[in-house]
């Protein structure tokens, strides 16, 4: 018995079977205006009260920070809705979801101080070249953060098969939102050294 090669090509394209993506735009509009009238009729307040030299985020970009968020969700509300019924496709281990959680856990802001974000990468870099016991903690924090931004990294690359423009937009989305939310809920937090 013998197989032409067109009779394995229908099992590749199921196997890679991905939802075409829609970019949810409505959904985001909507999600960005809930969350910056939530912001400021609840967080600004609270900001503003809590303590004066920790500014909230002016309008311009609390808009801008919104509709990030807002777009974020939408797309993760997307690739959830994508993963279903798919989960050992989406989620069995594979090099580049991997390196994806990888890439993400490295890059995904821990905290924003004076509007720059601090990579938890580079903490854990900066840890494990001291030279010390500590470096163990930094493998491990690296290792830890990729297990946490493994389920999301594995349905973009999954939902993304053969779009590598869309995946890098998605991975950035991720970045913007997280360093969006941080923005939003702790204000402008300055690094201040006292003496």
């Amino acid at each position: 018995m013998t197989f032409a090669f067109s009779e394995w090509r229908p099992y590749k394209s199921v196997m890679n079977a991905v939802q075409v993506y829609s970019p949810p735009r409505l959904l985001a509009l909507c999600l960005g205006g809930i969350i910056f009238v939530g912001y400021h009729l609840g967080r600004r307040p609270a900001l503003m009260d809590a303590s004066p030299f920790n500014p909230p985020v002016p309008l311009l970009f609390t808009i801008g920070f919104a509709l990030i968020l807002g777009y974020g969700l939408a797309s993760l509300w997307w690739l959830i809705r994508s993963t279903k019924g798919q989960i050992w496709e989406t989620f069995h281990p594979t090099r580049g979801r991997v390196i994806g959680a990888f890439c993400l856990a490295f890059v995904a802001p821990l905290v924003v101080v004076s509007w720059l974000p601090w990579l938890p990468g580079v903490l854990a870099v900066m840890v494990i070249f001291q030279g010390t016991w500590d470096s163990f903690s930094g493998i491990g924090m690296l290792l830890v953060g990729t297990l946490v931004a493994y389920p999301l990294s594995a349905m973009i690359v999954r939902h993304t098969y053969d779009q590598h423009l869309l995946r890098f937009g998605l991975f950035c989305l991720c970045f913007w939102s997280f360093y969006a939310g941080h923005l939003l809920w702790s204000g402008i937090a300055v690094l201040r050294i006292v003496y």
